[in-house]
């Protein structure tokens, strides 16, 4: 299934197992809706957020745009932050953090899930991966 995320707000289907963002989101709360189609039936999932130098420089262009309101230069800024990850930070960890939501805090932290966690429990640099992924294509 595709769609918009318009339209995928009116999915209430329980075996998504991938949610992909073509874009960032504009705002933690969009790409939370967005993240939670995936998965509802309580098995695992997978998100990816594409986004490019392009994406970046239009969300700076906006957050140096007077037009927009505090609020909405503050959502752009903190979706920015969690599409980048610069800290290295646990994704559930951000997002806990972000909504202060006690409620979610019975994720293991870190989850052991996200991208970065994973990296981290592998203890994968960039160099590793790119050589396994040379590997696995050579062998195919």
């Amino acid at each position: 299934m595709v769609g918009t995320n318009a339209f995928g707000m009116g999915v209430d289907k329980p075996d998504v197992r991938w949610v992909l963002h073509y874009q960032m989101p504009q705002s933690m709360e969009a790409c939370m809706q967005e993240m939670g189609r995936a998965g509802r039936d309580g098995l695992a999932s997978n998100c990816l957020i594409l986004y490019s130098a392009k994406d970046l420089n239009e969300i700076n262009t906006k957050l140096n745009n007077d037009d927009l309101s505090t609020r909405r230069q503050n959502a752009l800024y903190d979706v920015k932050n969690f599409c980048m990850n610069n800290r290295g930070q646990c994704r559930h960890v951000i997002m806990l953090e972000y909504f202060e939501d006690s409620g979610l805090a019975t994720w293991e932290t870190p989850c052991r899930v996200c991208d970065t966690c994973r990296c981290q429990l592998e203890e994968q640099t960039p160099k590793v991966i790119a050589a396994k992924a040379t590997r696995k294509r050579k062998k195919t």
